[in-house]
């Protein structure tokens, strides 16, 4: 039986990179967003009964049919707007046991839905679901016997696109490089700079953002901290002797959300040699004669 969690991940693919404080009127925001939460807060509680209000009547057979399991938590990550503001698709990420990718332990799982705006309240609706469509594109799962794959294992074809694994999607965003070093020296804050490019599909933003507490003598700032597909990102690492002078490497880390992907970079600070001693220097003295 499809999973519900699963039909609603289809919509993904259509959603764009808006963000919820975009031009829409805030009491359509705060209106969306409270029932899209409560929504997926029924689904938490596992009170798929009462779910049922929210999703329009041409989707509630299909909500019926659908099997229906409960999450762990959930995040509204972004929002996107018909001209009219009368439908909008919503992107969360929800947290949910996937027992074939790591049992017992919560993944988080990219879902996006359709919301319209029905009588004054909004409601889910469902799209027909569409065996070979995935978030990611099209694929053809009967190619993956061929090639010796696990039934259930999406192939692409042609110009269709792979179904990623929680283990691929972590790997979305990737760093040109992977250390920075601080000659030494330095006197005033200087700036290193590591360039990470997104290599999600289409529809697909992530965030990236510092993880932990960074060092005294350095900032970290990240431009932008919202990465399209195919774009670039800068993560700019000033170093000021002033406030703190380092020594050795420090590893700094960064989380890429929604994947859950985790960056570490190194930061390397090189000492100042100590001077050479003269080997003159070292001789004991001569003793001076009267």
């Amino acid at each position: 039986m499809r999973s519900l969690l699963f039909i609603l991940a289809f919509s993904l693919s259509g959603i764009a990179s808006a963000q919820f404080e975009q031009v829409a009127p805030e009491e359509l925001v705060s209106s969306l967003t409270a029932r899209v939460s409560e929504f997926y807060e029924k689904c938490q509680a596992g009170q798929f009964r009462q779910a049922e209000d929210f999703v329009d009547e041409s989707s509630k057979e299909l909500y019926y049919n659908v099997q229906k399991s409960r999450i762990l938590g959930h995040e509204i990550k972004s929002i996107t707007w018909s001209d009219d503001f009368r439908s909008a698709r919503v992107m969360i990420v929800a947290m949910s046991i996937v027992p074939m990718v790591a049992a017992n332990k919560p993944v988080p799982v990219p879902v996006g839905g359709l919301w319209r705006l029905i009588d004054g309240e909004w409601y889910l609706h469902l799209p027909p679901p569409d065996k070979r469509r995935t978030p990611f594109g099209i694929a053809g799962p009967s190619t993956a016997a061929a090639l010796g794959q696990p039934a259930g294992t999406m192939i692409p074809q042609g110009g269709g696109v792979v179904v990623p694994s929680i283990g691929e999607m972590r790997q979305m965003m990737s760093m040109d490089e992977s250390k920075v070093i601080f000659p030494a020296g330095l006197t005033e804050a200087t700036a290193k700079t590591i360039s990470v490019t997104s290599h999600a599909p289409t529809g697909f933003r992530l965030r990236i953002e510092p993880a932990g507490k960074v060092p005294d003598g350095l900032t970290v700032q990240i431009d932008p901290e919202d990465v399209q597909p195919g774009g670039k990102a800068n993560i700019i690492i000033t170093y000021d002797p002033a406030v703190d002078a380092l020594s050795g490497e420090r590893t700094l880390q960064f989380d890429v959300s929604p994947t859950g992907q985790r960056l570490e970079a190194t930061v390397e600070f090189e000492q100042v040699a100590a001077p050479e001693q003269d080997n003159e220097s070292l001789l004991e003295p001569s003793s001076i004669q009267p």
